[in-house]
């Protein structure tokens, strides 16, 4: 039932009136034809929801206002008018078309295009490289000369080579370092128990755990996940591949270590650990160096980037610069 908001307060079946029942939250001021024709007014709706299938009132008091009756059907909205766009812009495989540059800056498509046919259009014996580890393709990877480079820059590509190798063996090392930090925690659980056999009234409950090889510099893990022994104890996770890595006799805190004969002594289970109960100094250093690499991490994917953008504009002036001599020749 639907009751008239003019004079007559009259109350109507929503079909006898031509109400769906699901629009009820949409109207704002209901007026029965009796009152419309004596000029009372008319009937007011409120502004609906823009998702097709939602016959709600959309949240036009809000602040901010907005075009829907909730967040979520208007990124679903959205979502749709997306694959609508996709659909027109023509699609191949899920990915857009490149329709070209227009007569403008390179696009990618353009400037691969130009490298494959400067390299196809030289000396046999000349080959492109491979394409990177990072997954695009660098101006880096043609040689200098399919692509006929000055020699700045011969020397420029040459840098930018060098540069991203070490960004790619530092992100090689960053990668070996979450791992290695990862293995760190349950060695830490394993340890708690081999000290409560080694001292059961020690009240062992847990331990700081933090490794003295956090401390080094990059260069020294480096070095140190390279090794043999580094290399197995990141490959294996144990505790005893991480203890017999470890190289030095030393706790965390720096200070020696009283070593035994035994792979059971527990100075040999704890080497370079720090058991301490309740650690200020290590505080929270799960977590501290989580986010160190995590930092890391993303400045190095900057510096990639960055690497690929200067070598795609060397390759781009040499491409630009190919095809103004073959406009001239002509």
């Amino acid at each position: 039932m639907i009751g008239c908001d003019a004079d007559c307060d009259d109350w109507y079946h929503g079909k006898c009136v031509n109400i769906d029942p699901r629009d009820a939250d949409l109207i704002d001021r209901y007026i029965c034809p009796n009152c419309a024709s004596l000029g009372k007014g008319c009937t007011t709706w409120k502004p609906m929801c823009r998702l097709l299938e939602c016959r709600k009132p959309a949240r036009v008091k809000t602040k901010p206002p907005s075009k829907y009756c909730c967040d979520d059907h208007g990124r679903e909205f959205m979502r749709r008018q997306t694959q609508e766009l996709k659909k027109r812009a023509g699609q191949k495989n899920g990915l857009f078309e490149d329709l070209g540059s227009m007569g403008g800056i390179l696009t990618a498509a353009d400037l691969k295009a130009a490298i494959i046919e400067a390299v196809d259009n030289a000396d046999s014996d000349v080959k492109a490289e491979s394409k990177p580890q990072s997954g695009g393709w660098l101006g880096v990877d043609v040689h200098e000369n399919g692509m006929e480079y000055s020699p700045d820059e011969i020397a420029k590509i040459e840098k930018l080579r060098a540069q991203r190798e070490d960004l790619l063996h530092r992100k090689e090392m960053l990668a070996a370092r979450t791992k290695f930090v990862s293995l760190l925690k349950p060695r830490a659980k394993g340890l708690v128990e081999k000290l409560k056999q080694h001292e059961p009234k020690g009240g062992w409950k847990d331990i700081c755990g933090f490794d003295s090889r956090l401390s080094w510099s990059d260069e020294e893990f480096d070095e140190w996940r390279l090794s043999e022994a580094g290399m197995k104890a990141l490959a294996e996770g144990t505790a005893e591949a991480l203890a017999l890595s470890s190289a030095s006799n030393n706790d965390a805190d720096g200070d020696s270590m009283m070593t035994g004969d035994s792979d059971d002594d527990i100075t040999f289970w704890t080497r370079g650990v720090c058991t301490k109960k309740r650690c200020e100094r290590h505080k929270q250093w799960v977590k501290v160096q989580q986010q160190d690499i995590l930092f890391e991490e993303e400045t190095t994917e900057q510096d990639l980037a960055k690497c690929e953008e200067e070598a795609r504009a060397v390759v781009e002036r040499s491409v630009m610069r190919r095809w103004a001599e073959k406009d001239n020749q002509t």
